[in-house]
């Protein structure tokens, strides 16, 4: 049991492992923030209550997108990341889909 939670450590605080993983999960909420900072630009509503709480300020927007999965990237281990990928990934493809539609109309 210790050496798997010194293996856990050892992956969560070296960025070098499951590189793959967590660049994707930094990239993945980046397209979100993009996504989402148009979307609202053109007068779509945020479904996300907590997001629309913050969206008219930058700095507390720029922290929750950007640097919160950065240090979680940076902490977590690459394998635990996966499940969040599925996720983050399936509200991006939501919102392409609805970009489209909003354009359409």
């Amino acid at each position: 049991m210790r050496s798997l939670v010194i293996g856990t450590l050892d992956s969560a605080f070296t960025f070098r492992r499951c590189l793959l993983e967590k660049m994707a999960f930094i990239i993945l909420n980046l397209i979100d923030l993009l996504l989402t900072l148009h979307a609202s630009s053109i007068g779509m509503i945020e479904l996300n209550p907590l997001v629309a709480g913050i969206l008219h300020s930058p700095l507390l927007l720029i922290s929750t997108k950007i640097f919160i999965p950065v240090f979680l990237a940076w902490l977590v281990p690459g394998k635990w990341l996966r499940p969040a990928l599925g996720m983050i990934a399936l509200v991006i493809i939501w919102n392409f889909k609805e970009l489209a539609l909003f354009h359409s109309v």
